[in-house]
């Protein structure tokens, strides 16, 4: 009898424990609950920036340099008298030119953006919206005329005289990779040349978007 009674008591405590063990899951569960509505209710508060970006606009897929990216925001910051924000959406690294996505502007305008991995702009253009101002026409480089193409192959030495005399006038340069750049700029007819020479001759010269030598 004392055996059958130990049993049985054994019995109630385990029901006991087995009640407030299916109790505290569920209160465990309502607070899990609680936290997830909270946390979806943080993130729909953050959804938007201060710009009206969504943030998972302004952190989506980015691959290009860092300096093709300053460049692309430089140059639409330029548009608006670097009155307004600029900011990334995205960018796609290519070993040409690299493709960024820019916003800014009073009204979150979209820009596209073509720029060297250097930070050479090459073009720009509106690719969603219209700027205050009446903006938005693409700002493609203005072609280089045969003369000045005709230096390519020339010796490098001679570079300087050659292009002053078609009205260029040297704004920069550097050296990378065993060649040596220089941006050159002609005011009346506003085109911006970009000269490569290596080994003392001029191997190539392509035309620029004109904010780059300005």
């Amino acid at each position: 009898m004392k055996l059958f009674a130990s049993a049985a008591h054994a019995a109630r405590m385990y029901k006991s424990f087995d009640r407030h063990e299916e109790r505290s899951n569920e209160m465990t569960n309502a607070i899990k609950i609680a936290a997830l509505a909270v946390a979806g209710l943080t993130l729909a508060a953050c959804g938007t920036t201060d710009l009206g970006y969504s943030n998972k606009e302004s952190s989506g897929s980015r691959q290009a340099t860092s300096a093709a990216e300053s460049a692309c925001m430089a140059a639409v910051n330029r548009q608006y008298g670097g009155n307004y924000d600029v900011r990334v959406i995205s960018s796609e690294y290519s070993e040409a030119n690299s493709l960024v996505m820019v916003a800014g502007g009073p009204n979150r305008e979209r820009w596209r953006c073509l720029v060297s991995n250097d930070g050479k702009v090459q073009d720009l253009s509106l690719a969603q919206g219209k700027p205050a101002g009446g903006g938005g026409q693409s700002m493609q480089a203005n072609p280089l005329s045969s003369e000045v193409r005709a230096l390519q192959g020339m010796r490098a030495a001679n570079l300087d005289s050659e292009m002053n005399r078609l009205g260029f006038r040297n704004v920069g340069g550097y050296q990378s990779g065993g060649a040596a750049y220089s941006t050159w700029w002609n005011p009346r007819g506003e085109q911006c040349a970009k000269v490569e020479t290596r080994e003392g001759r001029v191997a190539d010269i392509e035309a620029l978007y004109a904010g780059n030598c300005r």
